[in-house]
């Protein structure tokens, strides 16, 4: 059987303590705290190292708002609900539509 990918982009998801869903500019000093830590920058090769909060706007503004129109792109901020923050993120490394498979990395 061939199963059609109906690709649907990044939606929210939502349990009762996390909601997923797509980085916001309001999110750029949360992005910069996570990628700048230590010890995730260990087993995230070939992430450039953010210099500052200024560098995760850029991301945010010049990268991310354009891929989020894609239907095929996901990229999700992990925010904790009781503290509205960005604690996270999860993103669609890899995607193979044919063996309908998909790699993923997380922050």
């Amino acid at each position: 059987m061939n199963y059609e990918i109906r690709h649907t982009g990044t939606i929210e998801i939502e349990t009762d303590r996390l909601l997923l869903r797509p980085i916001l500019l309001s999110d750029a000093q949360s992005l910069y705290e996570i990628v700048s830590d230590k010890d995730v920058l260990n087993y995230l090769a070939g992430l450039p190292e953010y210099t500052g909060v200024e560098m995760a706007v850029d991301y945010i503004s010049g990268k991310l708002e354009k891929k989020y129109k894609n239907k095929d792109f996901y990229d999700w901020a992990v925010v904790l609900k009781s503290e509205n923050k960005m604690i996270g993120r999860i993103s669609v490394y890899k995607q193979d539509d044919y063996r309908r498979m998909a790699d993923l990395v997380w922050q």
